[in-house]
């Protein structure tokens, strides 16, 4: 194949996917926004930050922000992957074009990762995670399996849990870095 060739399908192949996310934008605006789902969605957005700006220990925000930040990279990397390779999906977007769930990997997961981190810090990490990783993928999956908010496809808990658990304890490590070097 020459190089105008592939040239010629990697475009094909592009303007299918806009075509298909231009598909799911119009059913998004005659079937989603404002579903009960949404509704849902939203409110699993918002509740977290809510919860998390109560509870949070004041002298320990700018670390547990740059927890959450990271967090919140590292689940939204992961959905941009096991979602297009067809892994698992999220039929319920609160905005289209958007390539991952933004309550979980956005809101959710990152603040109660914070909270578990000033909950009991003297508590094993490995027991919070272990704790994160089995509430998360054997609970909380499945339950948002059965209302329609997320699906598996090519993927099981059991490898959930396991990339929870790794999320859970890189946290962690990262939360307790004690010493940084100034930036000059």
């Amino acid at each position: 194949m020459d190089e105008k060739e592939l040239m010629e399908k990697v475009k094909n192949l592009y303007l299918q996917d806009a075509h298909t996310q231009t598909q799911y934008a119009a059913l998004w605006m005659e079937e989603i926004v404002f579903s009960w789902r949404w509704w849902v969605s939203l409110f699993l957005t918002l509740l977290p930050w809510i919860v998390w700006a109560v509870y949070c220990k004041k002298d320990s925000v700018a670390r547990l922000i740059g927890v959450g930040f990271f967090t919140m990279f590292l689940t939204a990397w992961l959905d941009s992957i096991g979602v297009p390779l067809g892994l698992w999906y999220y039929p319920v977007d609160i905005i289209p074009f958007f390539p991952s769930y933004i309550p979980y990997d956005f809101c959710i997961f990152p603040v109660l990762i914070m909270i578990l981190l000033q909950f009991k810090p003297r508590v094993s990490p490995y027991w919070k995670a272990l704790a994160f990783a089995a509430g998360t993928a054997f609970i909380a999956e499945p339950v948002m399996e059965y209302f329609d908010f997320y699906e598996e496809i090519r993927w099981n808990s059991f490898l959930s849990a396991i990339c929870y658990f790794i999320i859970y304890l890189l946290a962690h490590w990262l939360n307790s870095r004690t010493r940084y070097q100034p930036v000059e």
